[in-house]
């Protein structure tokens, strides 16, 4: 009789072995062979009739379990990148058995990308995230430079909106039961001012920065040049107040005007992209006053220009102060709010007194007498 060789006999043992009594193919494991990273996928036994599951192996460092072991099926969450190798371990029931099925599955990586609208709008941003696996989180934590800005949990950007320069947000990538991610940070970007930004002068004078929390003053007649942070074209403005101004001129960066009497009320529009903002900027001239009293009565009404009344401030700040000569003590104060002002002197006692009036940055002061 002829010798069978051996590595016959051990193919012959190994076509055996692949199939159960009931002439069934070994189990498999069902799943996508191809898995991105920070996404959840589910896997199960395939061809499992007749056999029973153990267990799943594979690297704990890589992979988040979400789903149960005793289950038919098993979510995974793939944190890092790379080639995993899974396993099963089944018993076949019918002489018990066991068996060790492995799957090679490919993790692409994921750069969990955080966009940012091409416009940062100060007054609140959402920021966006890519495709994640819903059982994962997103947790914002701070802007940088620390102090530029604000960031939500969730992502929701505000900052000052004179701010501006490069920012960037850490975040963590937060996973139930797992704490082996460390906090990353997304691309810088940048911060734009969303407010009129600039200084402004008059012939004589230094340069000032312009105020849109306060007035800006400046000399009746006298030519006045704003100069912006910012080209005009990247704003509209109107005059709300046409009668009280002359000379306007404008170029890319500058613009220019004067003021006859009272306030010159700009209204500045901007368009960001993401919102729209809207400031007034006032402008208010320094006023002279003729200051007298009369029978208990103190007059204090602003001067006039060949014969020519001034409109009326409507938005004045010029105040006035009554000081007893002797002591410096205020007797009394108030705003002028009228081109007339007819004020009440008859509580004061009789002396010398001070009269101060202040408009703008200009300081008038005068000695008067109370007789009452």
């Amino acid at each position: 009789m002829k010798k069978v060789p051996h590595y016959f006999l051990l193919l012959v043992l190994m076509l055996i072995s692949s199939k159960n009594l009931s002439g069934q193919s070994m189990p498999v494991i069902v799943g996508p062979d191809v898995a991105t990273q920070f996404m959840h996928y589910t896997y199960s036994l395939g061809n499992a009739t007749g056999y029973t599951k153990k267990n799943y192996i594979y690297d704990i460092h890589q992979i988040s379990n979400l789903g149960r072991f005793d289950s038919d099926e098993i979510i995974l969450l793939f944190l890092e990148s790379g080639t995993i190798r899974m396993s099963i371990i089944v018993n076949r029931i019918s002489d018990g058995a066991e068996f060790t099925i492995y799957k090679d599955i490919q993790v692409q990586s994921n750069p969990l990308i955080i966009s940012m609208p091409e416009n940062v709008c100060p007054f609140g941003t959402q920021i966006g995230v890519s495709e994640i696996s819903p059982h994962m989180r997103i947790d914002f934590l701070n802007v940088y430079p620390r102090g530029i800005g604000n960031v939500s949990s969730n992502g929701f950007l505000t900052y000052p909106s004179s701010q501006s320069g490069e920012a960037f947000f850490s975040y963590n990538v937060l996973i139930p039961g797992y704490s082996g991610l460390s906090p990353s940070q997304t691309p810088k970007f940048q911060l734009r001012p969303h407010e009129l930004i600039g200084s402004y002068y008059y012939s004589g004078g230094a340069l000032r920065t312009l105020s849109q929390y306060s007035s800006n003053y400046t000399p009746r007649t006298d030519l006045t040049i704003i100069e912006f942070d910012m080209p005009m074209s990247s704003f509209s403005y109107e005059l709300l107040t046409p009668g009280n101004v002359i000379g306007m001129r404008q170029n890319a960066k500058k613009f220019e005007f004067r003021i006859t009497d009272g306030d010159a009320i700009f209204r500045f529009t901007f368009d960001w992209g993401c919102c729209t903002t809207t400031e007034n900027i006032i402008f208010t001239t320094n006023s002279s006053y003729n200051i007298s009293t009369q029978s208990g009565l103190l007059s204090i009404n602003k001067e006039q220009s060949n014969g020519t009344e001034y409109a009326v401030n409507k938005i004045s700040k010029d105040r006035y102060e009554i000081i007893d000569a002797n002591t410096g003590i205020i007797k009394k104060n108030g705003l002028l709010t009228s081109n007339y002002n007819q004020i009440d002197a008859s509580g004061l006692s009789n002396g010398l007194y001070v009269v101060r009036v202040i408009s703008g940055d200009h300081v008038q002061t005068e000695k008067i007498t109370i007789k009452n």
